[in-house]
């Protein structure tokens, strides 16, 4: 892995929430052993730059943030499909209680 690359993921990973890293490490075939070796490295000077740093920086600065926002927008909708599932199980047991098919409530629907 480019040092580019090395210094590209410390910075996602130190900006995503704790609950959110091991999902990024998973999901980028790393460990928290590589993170932590690749900090080490970084802190002792091995993992300078050479040149275009500041444009870098930049790039990774807005790749990281569109990272922690997608996975936030990730999680909302999780939780909207949750909400979704826990109302059409409402609404699918109240209709078997009260002895409506969910075929009976389409047809009841449409000719209103």
């Amino acid at each position: 892995m480019t040092r580019e690359r090395k210094l590209e993921v410390l910075v996602i990973v130190e900006e995503l929430r704790p609950d959110a890293v091991d999902g990024f490490l998973r999901r980028n075939g790393l460990s928290k052993e590589m993170i932590e070796r690749w900090r080490r490295e970084r802190e002792a000077g091995k993992l300078r730059l050479c040149g275009r740093e500041d444009t870098t920086h930049k790039r990774l600065d807005i790749m990281s943030r569109r990272v922690a926002q997608l996975e936030q927008e990730n999680k909302n909708l999780q939780n909207r499909l949750k909400q979704a599932s826990v109302i059409l199980e409402f609404h699918k047991n109240l209709s078997e209680l009260m002895g409506i098919s969910a075929e009976d409530d389409v047809k009841k629907t449409a000719s209103d």
